[in-house]
């Protein structure tokens, strides 16, 4: 029997939309850190690297998505708005 506890904050995620986002942050990395130029890449990589501003959109959008889910899930209260309340103060 396993006495291995999840975190609090773990509960309920959406690993999926975690590991999206991820992609998204990548992409917008490797467009800011592409030293080759845009048009000298081959056809499969010119498009997404031309085009790293898509990937914070992506991001974004994403990062919305979780928070709408997250708040269906988790029924707004005092408690819960005192808490992110505190959370952003911090």
């Amino acid at each position: 029997m396993s006495t291995e506890t999840r975190a609090p904050a773990a509960e309920g995620r959406l690993r999926y939309i975690d590991a999206l986002r991820g992609v998204a942050a990548c992409w917008v990395m490797f467009y800011h850190h592409s030293k080759v130029p845009h048009d000298r890449l081959p056809r499969l990589l010119h498009f997404p690297l031309a085009r790293g501003w898509l990937g914070v959109d992506i991001f974004f959008v994403l990062s919305g998505l979780a928070h709408v889910l997250n708040v269906l899930v988790e029924r707004p209260t005092i408690a819960l708005l005192r808490r992110v309340g505190q959370a952003r103060a911090s």
